[in-house]
């Protein structure tokens, strides 16, 4: 994994060149030192090394005596970390003015990553300053805008990579964001949906052929990357490397025209991730034109407004008998899926933006337009921007037990 030789291991100077000179490795080599001498336990910790050709590697060090051995040793062994989604300490932060800064020096590390490896050790950095910003009592819309821009980042940076290596793209394209990822309402456990829009027109047969392959294979690198990254594939394959999902914009268009004649209540609760859309890269005009082919398709499928309308009315108040709130059983605990909670308002909101031709996909920012439109009267946009806000709070509350959890369990 390190490229060192058992020789090299036996020279006196092995620490220094395989330890990086971070306060992180400073730790664990006075624990290490320590340990040999005799006066602590074995034990785990994460710090980063450079290998023999001099990448750097993050990992868990773990240390175990020896005992059925002539010399009371210990043993060393090192494991790779690819995305640290529990993170660890980014510095001591004390005032909201800290992290903007922080997080756009970040930001900014992301976008000039020399390599994909690069990019996800910065990612790990922000880790450690979101959950520092959750345990201080950060808005929920601050936390959620910062994941998202990472993201957001962290996509463009492996298309670029991936590039160089692939070569230009043959014709326009826009890598776009579904779902949650278009909204900016991530979590640090949010998977991955996305897909390719690229130009077809006047493209022949063998032509669009060849230029769908380039982009399933840049799709392929890029997805792989972020799942790397932390950015799980997702469950559903609703990604940029499924050739379902890598379209021509005559493609999308005629995709988007079938979904709105045909819906059903049913149908819709597959579809609603399709409804959020945001170029995150490329050509946004491409994204504008099937914005615009969904809206033309509405003028001429009104009845698509009331099935969706019922599709949101399936959404039941989890409540017992007694009015009380209904929880789950999940492995053995009481549990309340909060994700559900927030589903009747997202998909409110996503059916009245698209009544009104309101593009922005951020939920809260559908809610404040919305108002402007005279949908929802001051104190409801109070009140929803509220509960929204606490749901989400509740969740990202969560994630810090969670990661507690995860901590005390190494």
């Amino acid at each position: 994994m390190v490229g060192y030789s058992a020789h090299d291991f036996e020279q006196q100077d092995i620490w220094s060149r395989l330890f990086t000179p971070s306060p992180q490795n400073t730790k664990v080599l006075a624990h290490l030192e320590a340990l040999f001498d005799g006066g602590v336990e074995p034990r785990e910790f994460e710090a980063q090394l450079i290998t023999k050709h001099g990448n750097t590697l993050d990992i868990i060090v773990s240390s175990s005596r020896i005992f059925l051995s002539e010399k009371q040793g210990h043993v060393l062994s090192f494991r790779p970390i690819t995305r640290k989604i529990y993170g660890g300490s980014f510095g001591v932060i004390d005032e909201v003015r800290d992290y903007q800064p922080m997080v756009a020096d970040i930001i900014s590390k992301i976008e000039q990553s020399h390599s994909p490896g690069h990019a996800v050790e910065t990612l790990n950095q922000l880790t450690g300053v979101i959950r520092q910003m959750i345990e201080s009592g950060c808005r929920p819309e601050i936390l959620r805008r910062t994941i998202g821009t990472a993201y957001d980042a962290a996509i463009c940076r492996f298309i670029q990579l991936a590039m160089t290596e692939l070569g230009e793209a043959p014709v326009p394209f826009a890598f776009i964001s579904f779902g949650s990822n278009a909204r900016h309402d991530m979590t640090l456990f949010s998977d991955q949906d996305n897909a390719i829009v690229f130009d077809g027109a006047n493209l022949e047969p063998s032509e669009l052929k060849q230029v769908r392959r380039y982009f399933l294979s840049l799709a392929e690198h890029v997805c792989s990357m972020l799942n790397r990254a932390g950015y799980r594939y997702c469950e559903g394959l609703i990604m940029a490397s499924n050739h379902q999902w890598c379209l021509s914009l005559d493609e999308w268009n005629r995709n988007f025209e079938r979904w709105i004649a045909d819906a059903t209540a049913e149908s819709i609760l597959e579809l609603n991730v399709f409804f959020d859309i945001r170029a995150t890269y490329g050509e946004s005009a491409l994204v504008d034109a099937m914005h615009d082919n969904i809206q033309q398709q509405l003028k001429l499928q009104t009845s698509f407004f009331t099935t969706y309308a019922h599709n949101c009315l399936q959404h039941e108040i989890p409540l017992t008998t007694t009015k009380q709130i209904k929880a789950e059983n999940h492995q053995g605990q009481l549990t309340l899926n909060l994700k559900q909670c927030l589903r009747p308002m997202e998909i409110f909101c996503r059916l009245y933006a698209l009544k009104h031709d309101i593009r922005e996909s951020n939920t809260v920012t559908r809610l404040k337009l919305l108002a402007a439109k005279q949908e929802l009267d001051a104190p409801t946009l109070r009140d929803m921007l509220y509960i929204f806000d606490h749901i989400w709070q509740l969740r990202f509350m969560n994630q810090i037990e969670r990661i507690h959890r995860s901590l005390q369990s190494e």
